[in-house]
C-alpha cells in the first residue's frame, strides 16, 4: 500500500476540485491511522518512474 504522501501526490494528477482534494485527504490522514503495513517502495518507484519519463517526453515536445 502507498504511503499517504505517495497517494497525495498522485491526487495532485487529477481533476480534482479543491473540496473534493480536501475531503480525500482527510480519508487519507484517517486511514493512515489504521495502517500497520509497511510502504510500498516498488510502487512508489514505478510512480516516479513515469513521472520523471512524462516530464521528458513533455520538456522534449515543448
Amino acid at each position: 500500500m502507498p504511503t499517504k504522501e505517495a497517494l497525495v501526490i498522485e491526487l495532485d494528477n487529477t481533476p480534482l476540485k479543491d473540496e473534493e482534494f480536501e475531503n480525500v485527504t482527510e480519508l487519507l490522514t484517517h486511514l493512515e491511522g489504521q495502517k500497520n503495513e509497511k510502504s510500498d517502495i516498488q510502487w512508489l518507484l514505478e510512480t516516479t518512474e513515469k513521472f520523471c519519463q512524462d516530464k521528458a517526453i513533455y520538456n522534449a515536445v515543448v
